[in-house]
Parts: structure tokens; sequence; C-alpha cells
């Protein structure tokens, strides 16, 4: 029971929905309740002689029967209708809420998992919280409401046959509790199994290129197969156990019928029973042992949805992001000077990671400059991006902004150009706005430009109306590159990252982003992380990574190696590293 109080925490916004439809409930439920005794009056009426059955009396208890039925499927439609709708409506709320806490979360975390796998999970478990706030709840109020009924309606017709199918009650429904706390624990498991499944599946189709270009589907359709065997198992196991309560069930309410059939037979003999009032006495009593059933069955539905809410708890429940501001989503202004950043003994180290990435790293990117850092694969290079983008604080040292900004005052806009662009299934124009405010069509187009992209729109049927497929699929590596150049370049940034972003392009592409950089030069402050490239030989400053640490800070021709004009990029680390 503790853990379906989890879902009152989502209900509670929602009471007055809430008290209306378990109003309609209850008026159903009253309804269904009444019928037994009326289909007895019914009986009471035919068993009399033949030539006595009053038929206007037999026809009015019928139209009554009738009333009860309709009216009560009218009020069991309005309370599920209700119910449904604000179901659906908490699902909708819990959908928003997980996505923005997704987005939110910072890029370095302690779980591992990735967020595809997550959301996967979220999105299977959701059909459990949702069936918690509508249909098993709806479900375990209503037979405990006649669970109570029916209850009181045999304590009325005959005390001591009441306390007897009391107590054979009391162990159905201790041993329906037993089985649904065990079938509850299974079905978390099933959720993780089917959850799995669907990351698999994501997996493979996200990966279709490696896995035939490798001829290793067999050994990826066999991983797929062996983790359907598992859920297979185990839900099963689950089925078994739900098949087993109401055989067990009905033989505890079999052994309960023959002693109250039997005790009514005295009772009938001493007259101290009718004939009608003992089918109805039974007509409750099937009413109670398959609501007492189904309550446990629900109520484990409900714990179910309890336990998942639980498990999503961190992101559900996370304090809610501060309201968007278009302002902060609008483009530097074209006269703002660029900043430049100190970083002063700046430790930092990823959750879980042996070593630290960074050690006491200090060194200086020079406002309206263009830098370079370099050094090999585990340096530390990207995580100073991360610190710079603001989404990773260090754990030590500090990170200034120079000139040093007023009170109050935000931290500078940064666009960046990842190494593996994201660009998603919206207009070419779409994916270079990216959302922001503040971007008009001249706007998008001088920046598709730059990043001498603006020929191959111009090629599109619909130009930057065209449509981008998900992952940008209907673009090349290169053309996906440029766009995202495009997007980080839109608006003239004060401040540009570029991780590794030419790590995997073509000859071509490099360029058109060396151009572009040329062209913002002296109007942002740029930052190049990269092992080597032409994009190395046009900086300003250059900071040299190992191992987390700062080997070398100072102009492109600070270090030499016999020669007198400036070195390669390749050349300024083998240098500075042997220094």
């Amino acid at each position: 029971m503790k853990k379906a109080l989890k879902l009152f925490a989502l209900i509670r916004p929602h009471g007055l929905s809430y008290g209306t439809a378990f109003a309609l409930l209850a008026v159903a439920t009253a309804l269904i309740l009444l019928l037994p005794q009326k289909v007895g009056e019914l009986i009471g009426l035919i068993s009399v002689p033949s030539g006595r059955i009053d038929k206007a009396a037999l026809w009015s208890a019928g139209v009554e029967i009738g009333v009860i039925v309709v009216a009560q499927a009218i009020f069991a439609a309005g309370y599920g209708y209700v119910v449904g709708r604000v179901a659906e409506r908490i699902g909708n709320e819990l959908r928003g809420r997980f996505f923005r806490a997704l987005i939110a979360e910072p890029i370095s975390v302690a779980d591992p998992r990735q967020a595809g796998a997550i959301a996967n999970q979220f999105v299977s478990d959701l059909a459990m919280i949702q069936a918690g706030l509508s249909d098993a709840l709806v479900t375990f109020v209503r037979h405990s409401l006649f669970t109570l009924g029916a209850l009181g309606a045999m304590f009325t017709i005959n005390a001591r046959m009441a306390l007897i199918t009391l107590g054979s009650a009391g162990l159905v429904a201790g041993v329906c509790a037993a089985f649904i706390f065990v079938a509850t624990r299974v079905m978390t498991q099933m959720q993780v199994e089917r959850a799995g499944i669907v990351s698999l599946l994501l997996e493979a189709s996200n990966n279709k290129y490696a896995i035939q270009a490798f001829r290793t589907s067999g050994y990826f359709h066999a991983r797929f197969e062996e983790r359907i065997a598992r859920a297979f198992a185990v839900i099963s196991r689950y089925l078994r156990i739900t098949a087993i309560i109401n055989p067990v069930a009905l033989t505890v309410l079999t052994v309960a019928a023959f002693g109250v059939v039997s005790f009514a037979v005295d009772e009938i003999v001493a007259g101290r029973l009718e004939v009608a009032d003992l089918v109805t006495f039974l007509t409750y009593v099937l009413i109670l042992v398959a609501a007492i059933v189904q309550a446990a069955v629900t109520g484990g539905q409900l714990r179910l949805g309890g336990v998942m809410v639980e498990k999503h708890r961190e992101l559900l429940f996370a304090p809610p992001e501060p309201a968007h501001d278009p302002d902060r989503a609008r483009p530097a202004a074209s006269d703002a000077p660029p900043p430049g950043f100190l970083f002063a003994d700046v430790d930092y180290r990823y959750p879980g990671a042996p070593t630290p990435a960074l050690s006491g790293a200090s060194f200086t990117i020079p406002a309206g400059k263009t830098t370079a850092l370099v050094g090999e694969s585990g340096a530390g290079k990207s995580t100073i991006a991360l610190l710079l983008l603001g989404l990773a604080k260090p754990a030590a040292g500090s990170i200034e902004i120079v000139p040093a900004a007023g009170a109050g005052a935000e931290r500078p806009e940064v666009a960046v150009v990842p190494q593996n662009p994201f660009l998603f299934a919206a207009t070419v124009s779409d994916n270079i706005v990216f959302g922001r405010t503040g971007i008009d069509a001249a706007m998008v187009q001088r920046a598709a430009r730059m990043a001498q992209i603006d020929g191959h729109i111009a090629t599109l049927e619909e130009g930057y109306r065209h449509w981008v497929e998900e992952n940008g699929q209907n673009f090349s590596r290169g053309q996906q590159q440029r766009l995202a150049l495009a997007r980080a370049l839109v608006g003239s940034p004060k401040v540009l990252v570029l991780d590794e972003a030419t790590a995997s392009l073509d000859v071509g592409s490099e360029r058109a982003i060396r151009l572009a950089l040329k062209e913002i030069a002296g109007q942002s402050t740029v930052l190049v992380i990269a092992h080597q490239g032409d994009l190395l030989t046009d900086v300003d400053h250059v900071i040299v990574l190992s191992g987390g640490k700062v080997v070398y800070e100072g102009a492109p021709d600070g270090a030499r190696s016999g020669s007198n004009g400036p070195m390669l990029p390749s050349q300024i680390r083998s240098a500075t590293l042997a220094r």
C-alpha cells in the first residue's frame, strides 16, 4: 500500500476531477448492489401458486431492474470518461516533466546509461503509471465498494451466514494478496526486459551501417533472440502466477458455498430464511469474492504504478527549470565586444573516474582571438569545452570572464560545432535557427554562405524550406557539419567552440570552415579543439594539454624544432610534449 500511495502525489492536483469520477462511481456501484435485491424480489413474485402471480407487479419489477442496469451503465460510462481523460492529462504532464528534466540533466552524470535507453524505459513504465491512475484505480475503488456493500447486504439478510462467508473471504483475500505481491515483483522485472528489447531494436536500427559492413547481423540477431527468450521466461512466470489466483479463490469459494448452503437449509427448515433470500445472499457472495479478487489484482497494479513513479522520481519531480526567456535565446548584439576567459587552477573529475580529467589547469583564452587546444585523446580538451559551455562545473579553481562582466550579468552565450552534428527532423532553416529568436531569413542565408553550404541549399527543390530527415540522413556528413557550422555562426556569436568539428571531414568541408573562421576573425573569440588539420594553421594562440595538465601555452611559433619558421600543428604538439 505504501508503494501505491506514490501515485497520490500525481492525483492531488486533479482532486476535483477524481472526486467527480468517484461520485459517479459510487452511484454506479450502489445501483449494481441493488440488483441482487431486486432479482430476489422478482423471484419472490414468481415463487407463488401460478394463479396468484401479480403480472403488473412482475412487469414493474422487471422494468425497475432494466432501469437500474441502464442507469448504472450511464454512470459507469461517465466515471470512465472522466478518469480516462484526467489520466491522459497527467500522462502528458509527466511526459513534459520527463522531457524537460532529461534535456536539462547535466552532461556528466553518474548514471552511464544513454539518454535514449532512459527515455525508452520511461515510455514503457508510463503505461503502468497511467494504468494505475485510471483503470486500476477505478477498479480498485469500485471493487472495494462492492466488498463493503456486499458484506453489508449479507449481514442484513442473515448475520450468521455472513460471518461464515466473511471468514472464507478473509482467507481468499490473504491468498490473493500473497500472489499479487509476488506478481508485482515479477511484473517490474517484465518491464525491464521489455524495455531491453526495445533498446536493442533502437541500437540495431541506429547502427545498421556498421552491422552490415562487418557482416555481423547473425551475432546481433542472436543477442536479440536471447533477450526475447529472457523476456518470455519472465512473462511466462507472471502469467502462471496470475493464472493461479482465480482457481485458488474459486476453490475457497466452493468450500465456503457448501458450508453456507448447508447452514441455509437449516435456516429455511426453521422458517428463519426464505428461498429468495438465499438466492440473493448467494448472489452477494459471488459479488464479494469477485470483488476481493479484483481489488487484490488492481491493488497490485497500483503498487506497480507507485514503483514506476518512484523509479523515475529524480526526473519526474526535479525542480522546474526557470521559465524560458526569449531574450536569452537571442543572438548577441553585433557591437558587443567578444569576451576572453581565464582558467585558474581548474580541477575536474568525471563521476566514477579513477583519475581527474583536468588537474590544476591554468591558461587564458584571449578575447577576440582564435585559440587552438591540442593534445592526445583523453588529455582534457573536450572537458574544457564542457566547462566553457557551462555544462559542467569545476571541482576546484575558477573560470573568469575577461574583461569581467558587470554585477548580475549573465554568462555569455557560446556557440558550438560538435564532432557529431545534431540535425533534427525539420526544415533547413529551422535547423540553422535552432529555436532561437531574433534571427531573420537574411541572417540565416548569410550564415549558410559563410559555412559554404548555401550552394547546396540552392540546388534543393524547396531551398531553405527543404525537409531534413531525422539525424540528417538525406545530407552527407560534410553537409551536416556545414549546417551545424551555419547554426553556430548565425547572429555573429561572440564565442565559438569547434570541438573536433573537422575530425572526419573531407578537405573541402574543412576548408569551408577555415574560410568561415577567417571571416569572423577579430569579431568572435574562437576555441578550436583538434588533433591536427588546416584549422590550426591560422590560430593566434596555442594551449597544449597532456594528462589533464597544461604543458605549453603561447604563440604558435613559440616552440621550434631547429627551423626558423612557425611550426606545423603536428610539430607544435610533438615539440611541446617533448619539452
